[in-house]
């Protein structure tokens, strides 16, 4: 899958780097595992590189997801992913969503979800600088949408508020994002579900794994890495229920 941004998402889309080369890593060795008619959802897609990647690699097993499905609070993200998405003949999803709140499940839970959160600890300032950011975005889409601008003119119109920083900013040890979307989506989780979650040695390892323990998780490290001064961990959990 190939991935390109234009010059307009490049300064607002999360490139993918070595967190994104691991975690693609794991999910291709763990595809062969994942359940037919399976509902797969990824948080932060970006770019799309592991949602996209792993549609493709179901398509090629003849295992027919039920649903692929990428969120991003990010409305620059969600455009490149899918412009992404059709020049590589890929099939997905993909929400602009703060957390879970646009996606419809109705009765049916998720089988795998992948998450590779904004993971490196930042002071608090600048979580907070970044919601405001995502604030001033979202004025500045509807009143964009409202003044009918549309297509290419509306992605250029709300390019202009710049969240590249917000895609890693994790505050207090790297875990104000991930607690809140680990929390959410432990409870929508269907029996002998898979969480794929990214980590660095920085962040709370042992208390997220007792996290998931006192919910009905069995956890272990499926991968690592060192990439300079920084270990990279990829988790998976699985659901006993």
């Amino acid at each position: 899958m190939k991935i390109t941004l234009n010059k307009t998402e490049y300064k607002n889309v999360y490139v993918p780097n070595d967190d994104s080369y691991l975690f693609l890593d794991a999910l291709k060795e763990e595809i062969q595992y994942f359940p037919q008619n399976a509902i797969v959802v990824e948080m932060g897609c970006g770019s799309g590189i592991l949602i996209g990647n792993v549609s493709k690699l179901l398509q090629e097993q003849n295992n027919r997801a039920l649903m692929c499905v990428g969120i991003d609070i990010n409305y620059d993200a969600c455009i490149a992913s899918s412009r992404i998405m059709q020049e590589n003949q890929i099939y997905f999803d993909c929400i602009n969503s703060n957390g879970f709140e646009g996606l419809a499940l109705d009765k049916s839970g998720i089988d795998i979800f992948i998450f590779n959160p904004p993971y490196v600890p930042t002071e608090d300032e600048e979580v907070e600088r970044c919601k405001k950011y995502f604030k001033e975005k979202q004025q500045l889409f509807a009143q964009a949408y409202a003044n009918n601008l549309r297509g290419q003119d509306l992605i250029e119109e709300v390019a202009k508020v710049n969240l590249i920083d917000c895609s890693y900013s994790g505050g207090k040890d790297g875990m104000e994002v991930t607690w809140k979307i680990l929390e959410k989506v432990t409870k929508l989780m269907n029996a002998n579900g898979i969480i794929y979650l990214f980590v660095i040695q920085d962040n709370p390892i042992n208390e997220i794994i007792a996290f998931f323990k006192a919910k009905g998780f069995e956890g272990y490290i499926l991968k690592k890495q060192q990439k300079y001064n920084e270990i990279q961990l990829i988790l998976k959990f699985v659901y006993n229920k």
